[in-house]
């Protein structure tokens, strides 16, 4: 017998023989059963309640206001869609014909809401109601309005969207010139406001500007596409990428290759959700501040990466659907201090008048302080070296560290960033030189610029490595090995990850195979990757106790 029968067989004997058809235990499902659906979510977490309590994100006195707006059903919004002269025939039929017919209707003794605009929202192009799907398919009196509805979804002229969705678009104030790259694009009605701001000049068939639409997920690339065929826009394409290593364009100027930045980028970035309760009531029994910590990391480097490729005065929103600011106000107050003032937070408080808005917060307390600056080093007790150096906090420990620094070449970083293991050989004879009396352990890798050779990166470089018995190795996770290739104007091509060899337009054409001889790191116990740097360890940070809490990874 099957364990379903089993099961099966089990529950028919634990059933009370008395039982009624409808009642607990018989044989018809009742309330909880096919007949009247699954139970309802309980719409309560006592977590969720005490963590934004604490943070308060919720002016004084309005706690109460905020959770029970949580718990009302989310309003239906719909945005008219398309170029402005049929926008304007749709808004005109839907305010004088369907609108109309709504005024004092009731169904199941609800009386209806006629549909009323988004003040924010420019030339009534979007509006919402009390309206849901099951009343519209429900109700006689509406059915003309609901086939309306369906028909101009269809062909691309209404958009059922949500509220929030419209505002990111809005904000990058798009002109029909502007170079535009959305970075998780998908589902795309956020893309679809993009491309229509692009055609708002009618007598314009083939605007000057573009949109570039990017998702990781390739079937949802594909609806990607639907929805942006609806508007049968020249001016669109879809690519897949994981946007957080999005590779260069290059674009053709005047016969001359050129990299292509962007004057306007949507940075709307996977998030944990829990400003959707109204819509997703699964939240409420899954949220823990866990979702947050695990997404912070990803959306900084997506955040990043699209900052790499933005042009200068060009403007970048950065849009969740959670209220954490772990995934918010703290993912841009770490782009901000990495871009060393390259980036500026732009005020927008006045580009949507209507809008009901609060400034973000500027504190926060439940998760992590300081950086690392260590972290475990596997079976280094064997040789007195039971941490090491952690590349995240190595521009802050860099000021104390008086010595086991080695100054390295441009050339000597890309070997280092590009191989894993590379022999001291490889290296040049000036790295040799300050390598060669170190004893086995952590160094400094420093990278000096030379004012000289204007052609060479212009920066400094600090990694953190290991030197070994006959070689030296990083350890820089990889999308910040990615990060300093692209400096030095190296693209990534691929990468052999059994021989530990990054491919990149230089090594493709002039690399050789790498060494097959047993890596100094397997001999002296190194951890086996560097890509691997801080995976599973131990860490001490900076600014803490080293048996304090550290960021999951």
């Amino acid at each position: 017998m099957g364990r379903r029968s089993r099961g099966r067989r089990l529950q028919q004997q634990q059933r009370p023989e008395d039982a009624e058809d409808g009642a607990e235990g018989g044989g018809k499902r009742g309330e909880a059963g096919w007949e009247g659906g699954y139970p309802e979510i309980v719409k309560e977490n006592k977590l969720f309640e005490h963590y934004y309590q604490e943070l308060k994100i919720v002016p004084e006195g309005e706690w109460g206001q905020f959770m029970d707006a949580l718990r009302e059903p989310l309003p239906a919004t719909l945005r008219i869609t398309g170029y402005k002269s049929h926008a304007k025939e749709i808004l005109h039929c839907l305010k004088n014909k369907y609108f109309k017919e709504l005024e004092d209707l009731e169904v199941d003794g609800q009386k209806v809401e006629v549909p009323q605009p988004l003040s924010w929202y420019p030339e009534e192009l979007a509006w919402h109601t009390n309206l849901s799907r099951k009343i519209l398919r429900k109700s006689p009196h509406l059915e003309k309005f609901h086939q309306f509805l369906v028909s101009e979804t269809e062909s691309g002229n209404i958009s059922r969207q949500e509220a929030v969705s419209m505002i990111p678009p809005l904000l990058l104030n798009v002109r029909p010139h502007h170079k535009i790259l959305d970075m998780c694009a998908a589902p795309g009605s956020k893309t679809t406001q993009l491309i229509e701001m692009l055609h708002a000049d009618m007598n314009v068939p083939f605007p000057e500007g573009f949109v570039i639409a990017n998702d990781v997920d390739n079937k949802r690339c594909y609806l990607l596409v639907h929805q942006a065929k609806r508007l049968s826009s020249p001016c669109i394409m879809v690519v897949n990428h994981d946007a957080s290593s999005i590779p260069r364009l290059q674009i053709d100027v005047d016969g001359r290759k050129e990299i292509l930045f962007y004057d306007r980028i949507l940075c709307d970035v996977p998030c944990s959700g829990d400003g959707t309760m109204r819509k997703n009531i699964d939240v409420w029994k899954k949220w823990t501040t866990l979702n947050s910590l695990q997404l912070h990391g990803l959306q900084l480097r997506i955040a990043t990466r699209g900052a790499e490729q933005l042009a200068e005065g060009g403007r970048m929103v950065y849009s969740t659907c959670s209220l954490n600011p772990i995934e918010d106000e703290a993912v841009i107050a770490s782009l901000l201090e990495k871009s060393e003032g390259a980036l500026e937070l732009a005020d927008v408080s006045n580009e949507l008048p209507g809008l009901k808005w609060m400034p973000g917060i500027t504190q926060w307390k439940v998760i992590n302080t300081g950086i690392k600056v260590w972290c475990r080093n596997n079976s280094g007790e064997e040789f007195d070296c039971a941490f090491r150096l952690a590349q995240e906090g190595i521009y802050t420990l860099y000021p104390f560290i008086n010595s086991r620094i080695i100054t390295v070449s441009m050339e000597d970083v890309k070997i280092l960033l590009t191989q894993e293991n590379p022999f001291f050989r490889k290296l040049s004879s000036e790295t040799y030189s300050q390598a060669k009396d170190l004893a086995k352990g952590s160094i400094v890798l420093k990278y000096e610029p030379d004012s000289a050779n204007p052609d060479a990166l212009q920066c400094p470089i600090v990694l953190c490595g290991w030197r070994g018995k006959a070689s030296i190795r990083t350890f820089v996770p990889k999308n910040e090995r990615l990060h300093y290739l692209r400096m030095m104007g190296l693209e990534v091509l691929g990468e052999k990850k059994k021989e530990g060899v990054i491919l990149t337009n230089e090594s493709a054409a002039s690399t050789g195979q790498p060494d097959n001889d047993v890596t100094e790191g397997q001999r002296a116990g190194e951890p086996n990757s560097p890509d691997a740097e801080e995976a599973n360890s131990p860490d001490v940070t900076a600014g803490c106790d080293p048996a304090g809490v550290h960021p999951p990874r």
